[in-house]
């Protein structure tokens, strides 16, 4: 729930933000921009916190759930985090430390119009939460479950891919140039930080779209199997 709250607020900050600077996405800025980096950046060594123990405390076990609940225990537990997800512990931990001087003190208050665009990164994250909180309570057939899948890619595909190409179209607009030219006008610095971040939000989508297209093909399989069934009882009766 802290999570879908925190996305909720990340995506609210992030149009906010945007909306304001639309006029000049380079020099126009907004007090939001740097007041929630302040915030959402310790967030995310909570959020690291919290999934590393969440995953030891699945990982030992019953009996001795409760001593590993004690904080004492949580080296162990960013030590299993790092051994099974690797990516998402680089990904909480090396961010920060990459952005937040970034955005604070780098970016000499430029570009805030760009830095609300990440913000809106955030925006899949409520669905996402969403889809494990329904698959705690056994709702994985649920209409709403598979509702909230697909939202959840909609979500994914807008918020976190999409929206480079559209970056790169505001800045061909904001300097008057050809869509195909904004690549020679930008720091490659910048097309590099793209390049990398973009890269890994097509990775996890990509996994999204196959744990889904493979839940469908179960689910389809599923309602194949219960037809034949029918019809076997119904064939069954009629003789």
């Amino acid at each position: 729930v802290v999570s879908i709250i925190q996305a909720c607020i990340a995506v609210f900050v992030g149009l906010v933000v945007m909306m304001n600077c639309r006029h000049d996405m380079i020099y126009d800025s907004h007090w939001l921009t740097n007041a929630y980096a302040r915030f959402g950046v310790p967030y995310f060594y909570y959020d690291l916190v919290v999934m590393a123990m969440a995953l030891y405390l699945r990982t030992e076990p019953l009996k001795d759930r409760r001593i590993s609940s004690n904080w004492h225990n949580l080296i162990p537990a960013l030590k299993l985090f790092w051994v099974k997800r690797k990516l998402m512990f680089l990904h909480h931990f090396a961010l920060p430390l990459m952005f937040y001087p970034s955005l604070l003190y780098f970016r000499n208050g430029l570009g805030d119009f760009v830095v609300g665009a990440f913000y809106v990164f955030e925006l899949p994250v409520p669905y996402i939460q969403t889809r494990h909180i329904l698959a705690k309570l056994d709702c994985k057939a649920s209409p709403v479950y598979i509702s909230n899948g697909l939202v959840m890619l909609g979500a994914m595909l807008i918020g976190r891919i999409l929206m480079f190409p559209y970056l790169y179209y505001c800045y061909a607009q904001y300097r008057g140039i050809p869509f195909s030219q904004v690549l020679g006008k930008i720091p490659i610095k910048c097309t590099i930080s793209c390049i990398i971040l973009g890269s890994l939000q097509v990775y996890w989508f990509c996994i999204m779209l196959r744990g889904t297209v493979s839940y469908f093909r179960k689910v389809i399989r599923q309602w194949l199997g219960a037809d034949k069934g029918q019809n076997a009882v119904d064939n069954s009766f009629g003789n």
